[in-house]
């Protein structure tokens, strides 16, 4: 038990640290980059990488949601390595498909039609192969709870990223094709680099009838979750493709830049826990451990909601001095979307909790139809008020999809699982959000709301301290 306490918090130590060094490297990237396009350019780089996502995401990810399904219950170095083969072997599957997918993107001749897509098309298959591979090399990692080298690969690439776009710059090729050119190297380096190490070679070599119908499994699991995720990756993107339509890439760019902001913070203080309990949710399930895993899925909920209301907080407060430090001037007045954007971003986090029951039990059918009702919900928001409104309506359209996608999955898995029910420690929740409404409130007197903000900091640390020992206990005890 001391040695699973002991991993659990080297692993939350391991991805603090590659969450702070992640955040750190991308709005330096992201300045680097802003630095040198207009926001018209950096728009066009922010769909061609949209587009590389969605590509990515709908080739690899049933492969990915099998790898977090079946490595971390395997204890055996023999089923462990069986298991690492038949990824490789649906390896060359997911970039089929992901070839596919590309060329169905930059043939579509709709509404939606990406000229960046069409203009850089080898670039783009390129990216979203050597994306969906990363991906897959970190699933593995995480599924096997290797924290350290899932970081090292996460924060190399990022590093690999940063260090080719300051090589674009001093040899004087900073233009958006540099841009997008080292973007693509960047991943397709790391691939190479990773494949030794996350198993591929040693696994290589093995029964491949049975390997074979390993693969078939996977696509069995994976297949109907992937409809999932299309929905999960039109309702995180759709949102630049509106504001592209009724307000131009311009926009785009300076909507997109705000958003690496946001979901920066977001992802500097929730990620670490979030990675950790992952593995040991799916563990506590296989286990049949019901009460583990509600008091898991109640703290997490709890503790996100409560860095929700502190990530506001910081950003109203002290983006007016911190913002203009951060990100060039053509990109300024998109700092109002931030704490829309966190709010979004955070919500979706708590969506990936409440829907625990019903992946737990193979509901996948049901997930994707729910989230199918809140892209569409989304998509007809943005639809009405974009046009009107520009990108903050589609930020707003984001937090609704997210929000309802919380009550909705929410109400489903406590009906079908008695035992997990979500309860808000509202306790707590009034007493920080109070607090931050008045910080808030009284930001123009930046004494009193710092004071404040330091009081709301204190109990944060302190509840979340708590949280991590019930988390380290629990996670001990499975």
């Amino acid at each position: 038990m001391r040695a699973m306490q002991s991993r659990f918090t080297f692993n939350i130590l391991a991805y603090s640290a590659g969450a702070v060094a992640q955040v750190i490297m991308t709005p330096l990237t992201m300045l680097i980059v802003t630095g040198v396009l207009a926001p018209g350019e950096y728009g066009k780089y922010t769909l061609f990488l949209a587009a590389a996502s969605f590509a990515s995401v709908l080739g690899s990810q049933w492969l990915q949601q099998a790898i977090s399904r079946y490595v971390p219950g395997q204890r055996e170095d023999r089923e462990k390595r069986k298991l690492i083969g038949a990824v490789l072997i649906g390896v060359p599957i997911v970039l089929s498909f992901v070839v596919l997918i590309c060329i169905g993107i930059w043939s579509w001749s709709g509404p939606l039609k990406l000229a960046v897509v069409q203009q850089y098309r080898w670039a783009f298959v390129a990216s979203s192969c050597a994306m969906s591979v990363w991906a897959c090399v970190l699933s593995i990692e995480q599924a096997q709870f290797h924290a350290l080298r899932y970081n090292i690969i996460k924060v190399g690439t990022a590093g690999l990223i940063l260090a080719i776009f300051i090589t674009c710059l001093v040899i004087g090729k900073s233009g958006l094709s540099a841009i997008i050119a080292g973007q693509t190297l960047a991943y397709v380096l790391a691939c190479v680099l990773c494949a030794k190490g996350v198993g591929f070679v040693h696994s290589a070599l093995g029964a491949g009838r049975e390997r074979f119908e390993m693969v078939l499994g996977f696509a069995g699991y994976g297949m109907p979750i992937t409809i999932w995720f299309l929905f999960y990756t039109v309702l995180t993107l759709c949102d630049r493709f509106f504001i592209e339509r009724y307000q131009g890439e311009y926009f785009v760019g300076i909507y997109a830049a705000n958003a690496t902001i946001a979901l920066g913070i977001v992802s500097l203080i929730a990620t670490p826990l979030i990675m950790t309990l992952h593995p040991l949710l799916m563990k506590a399930w296989d286990a049949g451990n019901c009460d583990v895993v509600n008091v898991l899925i109640n703290e997490a909920v709890n503790w996100l909601l409560m860095t929700l209301v502190l990530g506001v907080a910081f950003v109203e407060i002290t983006k007016d001095f911190w913002l203009k430090r951060v990100m060039n001037r053509a990109y300024l007045e998109g700092g109002g979307a931030i704490s829309t954007l966190m709010a979004a971003g955070v919500l979706w986090q708590v969506g990936t909790y409440c829907h625990k029951v019903l992946e737990f039990r193979k509901k996948t059918a049901a997930m994707a139809s729910i989230l199918g009702f809140c892209v569409g919900v989304s998509m007809l928001f943005d639809w009405l008020f974009v046009g009107s409104y520009g990108y903050l309506a589609a930020a707003f359209g984001m937090v609704l999809g997210n929000l309802l996608y919380v009550l909705f999955t929410t109400a489903l898995g406590e009906r079908i699982e008695k035992g997990v029910r979500i309860r808000l420690n509202v306790k707590k929740l009034f007493i920080i959000s109070l607090a931050a409404s008045v910080a808030i409130m009284l930001r123009s007197d930046l004494l009193i709301s710092g004071l404040i903000l330091l009081g709301i900091l204190f109990l944060y640390a302190r509840w979340s301290f708590e949280k991590v020992l019930i988390f380290r206990s629990v996670g001990g005890a499975i």
